[in-house]
C-alpha cells in the first residue's frame, strides 16, 4: 500500500498484483511450502477508509495466492478484527482516529517506548497501549503481545499442517 518503489503516495492495487504474482512465481520455483499473512487493521477504527482498502487488497491476496497450490494465506485481519471488537468497550481511553497521520504519531511512539524501558519492562506492551486507547497496538503502529499471540497462532496451525503432511 505503500510508495514503494514507484514513488506513488499508494500503490495502485493492479501494481501490488502484478508484482505479488512476480514473487509468487519466484518462490514457487523453490518447491517449498510458502505462508502469506492477510495485512491486519491499520489502526483500530474498522470502518475507517484506510481499513476498506485494505480487505480490498486482502481480497486480492486471497486470489492471488490461491493460484499458487504450494501456499496458503494466513489470515490476521479477521483475529485482528475480533479482537478489537470484543475488547473496545473495556478500553480506558476511546479508539483513536483511522487517520494515518493521527496513529502514528512520533511522540506516542517515543512515550511508549520510555514507559516500556523505564520500567524494565514490567508494564506490558498490551497495558501501555490499553492506556493510549489500543487493543492490538502498543502505540498505533507497533503490535502488542496480543496481537503477537494472534500472529504467532496463524504460523502455528500452518507449521503443525504442514508437519502433519509430511508424517
Amino acid at each position: 500500500l505503500n510508495a514503494g518503489r514507484h514513488g506513488r503516495k499508494q500503490t495502485n492495487i493492479s501494481i501490488f498484483s502484478e508484482e505479488f504474482s512476480e514473487m509468487m512465481s519466484l518462490l514457487s520455483d523453490f518447491h517449498v511450502p510458502i505462508a502469506v499473512f492477510n495485512m491486519k487493521p491499520q489502526g483500530e477504527d474498522l470502518a475507517s477508509p484506510l481499513n476498506e482498502r485494505i480487505r480490498e487488497y486482502n481480497k486480492v491476496l486471497e486470489s492471488l495466492v490461491s493460484e499458487f497450490p504450494q501456499a496458503s494465506l494466513l489470515d490476521v485481519y479477521g483475529p485482528f478484527s475480533a479482537e478489537i471488537t470484543a475488547r473496545r468497550s473495556a478500553l480506558v481511553c476511546p479508539a483513536p482516529s483511522a487517520r494515518i497521520t493521527d496513529i502514528v504519531r512520533p511522540g506516542r511512539i517515543i512515550r511508549t517506548m520510555l514507559m516500556h524501558l523505564l520500567c524494565l519492562g514490567w508494564l506490558s506492551w498490551n497495558w501501555i497501549g490499553e492506556r493510549e486507547g489500543f487493543v492490538m497496538s502498543s502505540d498505533g503502529l507497533h503490535c502488542n503481545e496480543r496481537a503477537g499471540d494472534v500472529l504467532r497462532a496463524a504460523a502455528r496451525r500452518f507449521l503443525d499442517e504442514r508437519l502433519r503432511r509430511t508424517a
